[in-house]
């Protein structure tokens, strides 16, 4: 099993790198209007994801994230959990949890993990 800053106690995830857009709803500090910023996912796991990308990201911000995932496009909302400097990848690593999925996104992220593991 891979290590490093992805928790490894989880049990349903993939290891993946596919592009995704976020956008900062909100920082620890204020409501803003931010744009969408690209991004690579690391790792998809049933309760969030890990992403690679050039930004910091600080914990409590709230993202919204839109990510393929097989033949749909989750578009939900996420917490920041931490968000680390990764100096292999060259790039910020951060953990995003989701906050509410629709029924139907559940199961499709789920078999999409399924899929790829």
């Amino acid at each position: 099993m891979k290590t490093g800053l992805i928790e490894t106690e989880r049990e349903t995830y993939t290891y993946l790198a596919t592009d995704l857009r976020y956008k900062m709803l909100q920082d620890n500090t204020q409501l803003g209007v931010y744009d969408f910023e690209n991004a690579k996912t690391r790792a998809i796991f049933e309760d969030g994801i890990c992403v690679l990308t050039e930004s910091r990201l600080e914990k409590g911000n709230l993202i919204k994230i839109e990510l393929p995932i097989g033949n749909r496009m989750l578009k939900t909302f996420c917490d920041v959990d931490w968000c680390k400097w990764d100096d292999e990848a060259g790039e910020y690593e951060a953990k995003l949890t989701f906050i509410a999925l629709k029924e139907e996104d559940i199961l499709a992220l789920a078999q999409f993990i399924k899929q790829h593991c």
